[in-house]
């Protein structure tokens, strides 16, 4: 039931794109620190980006502490498994 109580606000920090057959992903001022259960056991929280974009791109969302477990995007019940979403195009 508190999981659901509230809403984490953070900043995008950077975007990062690594290509043709990669990802691009929003390097964010929050991440496991704040949502550990999204590394500890593969949930999936709601992401939101507030802006007046109407083009989606589709994002792979890490957090700040730069460990490879730092992934806020990652496949439901499977933490191991980077998932894009499909969110509004972002800026930082």
């Amino acid at each position: 039931m508190v999981i659901n109580s509230a809403s984490l606000i953070a900043k995008v920090d950077d975007i990062v794109d690594t290509g043709k057959d990669g990802y691009t992903f929003l390097r964010t001022n929050t991440g496991m620190t704040e949502m550990p259960r999204i590394t500890m056991y593969g949930i999936q929280q709601p992401i939101t980006i507030v802006n007046n974009a109407s083009e989606k791109q589709e994002y792979v969302v890490v957090g700040h502490c730069c460990e490879s477990g730092d992934v806020l995007t990652c496949k439901l019940y499977d933490q191991e498994t980077i998932e894009p979403r499909l969110l509004p195009k972002a800026s930082i």
